[in-house]
């Protein structure tokens, strides 16, 4: 899949970086350099050439210009496009004709889709060195947020990129969820919690990037354990430790953690404390990690 190296935006003037920052900076330039497949002199000088690549091979390898602080909607749409299964589905899809898979075209969820499987067609079709402008996109964004709670959305301004993306995913799966779904027969499958989330949630949508977390909440005065299960898109992976490797971040988002004021069912009116755990029940077809760089504490 075609790699995307966004640039960053430019900050204000500061006191000198510190070592470990010039360190970053140097080894972001040498990322950038490795997947930049321009054939400049410069780079011809000072750097190996890149892969040897043509032809059908750069199909689909285009860019996204940055409108106005636009960085952060790029880098999703890029990561989307990515997902093989669901372009696949929806660059064969006609989402507008007789037999389109939408329920209602007429809705703010459809043209967003709609909006969407116009801008994948285009970056599909081009090559590198090429890339598009994506107003006809932002246009339909606009329409979309206008007098909402992700108004934000709709001015260019720098905004969060894993909010914006839940957003997209919610919108594609409200556009193509039916009024009244096929419930599944009572038969030993519908006890399966993936099979009772999926039957009112059939999409495409659900099947690409939907997935199941277990809760797992146990009284630790009579060891009761409830159980549920939680839809997710993103896995949201917090680094505020001392730990470097990318898996022990994920470990730590899967560290029980106790609660003090618990009411469990058994103990009932007495209030005891409880260990609540987290573990994957379902992993989606195409898996999303947000890395929480940030903590409250500023």
């Amino acid at each position: 899949f075609p790699v995307t190296i966004l640039e960053p935006e430019p900050e204000p003037e500061s006191e000198p970086e510190s070592t470990s920052h010039q360190d970053i900076d140097k080894k972001y330039e040498e990322m950038r350099s490795r997947y930049d497949f321009r054939r400049t002199a410069e780079r011809k000088a000072h750097h190996a050439h890149p892969p040897d690549i043509s032809g059908n091979d750069l199909i689909g390898v285009c860019g996204i210009a940055n409108v106005g602080s636009s960085c952060y909607a790029n880098s999703c749409l890029q990561i989307l496009r990515a997902a093989s299964d669901w372009s696949t589905y929806l660059l064969l899809s006609d989402l507008t004709g007789d037999k389109s898979p939408l329920p209602d075209k007429n809705t703010k969820e459809s043209a967003i889709l709609i909006g969407y499987q116009d801008i994948l067609k285009t970056l599909w079709s081009a090559s590198l060195p090429a890339f598009i402008r994506p107003m006809g996109w932002i246009q339909v964004v606009r329409t979309a947020v206008a007098d909402s709670v992700y108004e934000m959305f709709a001015h260019p301004i720098p905004n969060d990129c894993h909010e914006y993306l839940v957003w997209i995913l919610d919108n594609f799966h409200e556009s193509l969820k039916q009024k009244k779904p096929q419930l599944l027969k009572k038969t030993s499958i519908s006890k399966d919690p993936w099979a009772q989330f999926y039957e009112v949630n059939h999409t495409r949508v659900a099947d690409s990037f939907f997935g199941l977390m277990k809760k797992t909440v146990t009284c630790s005065s009579c060891k009761n354990a409830s159980i549920s299960y939680e839809p997710f898109n993103v896995l949201k992976i917090p680094c505020l430790d001392n730990s470097r490797p990318f898996y022990d971040w994920i470990k730590n988002y899967f560290i029980e953690e106790e609660l003090d004021d618990y009411a469990c069912e058994r103990c009932s009116p007495k209030r005891t404390k409880a260990i609540i755990a987290h573990s994957l029940w379902r992993l989606p077809r195409n898996l999303f990690i947000s890395v929480r760089r940030f903590a409250a504490s500023g």
